[in-house]
């Protein structure tokens, strides 16, 4: 597994399309960093993400 993930390989590993990624980059709900045009977003920031992201309602769920 990468140490950063790309929105293409975000998107790819939430199951979800690339503008759902960047829309939850624009909302802050996802933390990305910038480098370029490029959004990278580190590995640990998706896993926690992943496990509280509920794709088909596109909302977050509060892990207790």
């Amino acid at each position: 597994m990468p140490e950063e993930f790309t929105v293409p390989q975000a998107a790819s590993y939430l199951n979800v399309s690339e503008e759902t990624v960047r829309r939850n980059i624009r909302s802050k709900r996802l933390t990305a960093l910038r480098r370029g045009t490029q959004w990278f977003i580190p590995r640990d920031i998706l896993v926690v993400f992943a496990n509280c992201y509920d794709p088909k309602t596109g909302k977050i769920r509060l892990m207790l």
